[in-house]
């Protein structure tokens, strides 16, 4: 077998289930079937950035808070919600990669882990922008879905690597 044709075989491999996923092709390009669930679920962490941007701009008004200060130096309100996008900015790109990645191996686990996460997100952001940063501990309830996600990602690598040295 070609590689090409082993990578091929492991991203249209079943998604813990024991019933093969049809493929989906884009072009050249496959997909396994529910993809499009991870992408849009991708989606809405853009939806997710957008709305902590403007929970940032609306606080940066209500505490005048002049760009170009990332933070304010007297006013904890302000850096609490700002900390919160910051920290979802920061988490981002191992998010997206997981949640893409891994999707090619289980893509109904990791919308749903996304979709989990991405709530946890909102209450980590509205518990920290009440001022009190112990209130960030609402979010922990995503912490699960991002487990998802790691866990689906290492297994496509496993599974690959595996039909690699076959």
């Amino acid at each position: 077998l070609s590689t090409y044709s082993l990578l091929n075989f492991m991203i249209m491999a079943p998604s813990f289930s024991r019933f093969e996923i049809p493929k989906i092709f884009i072009g050249e390009l496959a997909l396994p079937r529910y993809y499009g669930f991870v992408v849009l679920t991708g989606f809405g962490s853009t939806v997710m950035n957008f709305y902590l941007m403007a929970q940032v701009m609306k606080a940066r008004e209500k505490h005048g808070v002049k760009y170009p200060a990332l933070y304010a130096p007297d006013n904890d309100d302000f850096n609490c919600v700002q900390r919160s996008h910051q920290n979802y900015l920061e988490m981002l790109p191992l998010f997206l990669m997981h949640l893409f990645v891994g999707g090619l191996y289980a893509p109904r686990v990791c919308a749903a882990g996304g979709t989990l996460y991405l709530i946890g997100r909102f209450l980590y952001a509205q518990g920290y922008s009440t001022g009190d940063p112990k209130n960030r501990r609402r979010g922990v309830v995503g912490y699960p879905g991002l487990l998802a996600l790691v866990v689906s990602t290492v297994a496509l690598g496993i599974r690959h690597v595996r039909l690699s040295l076959k």
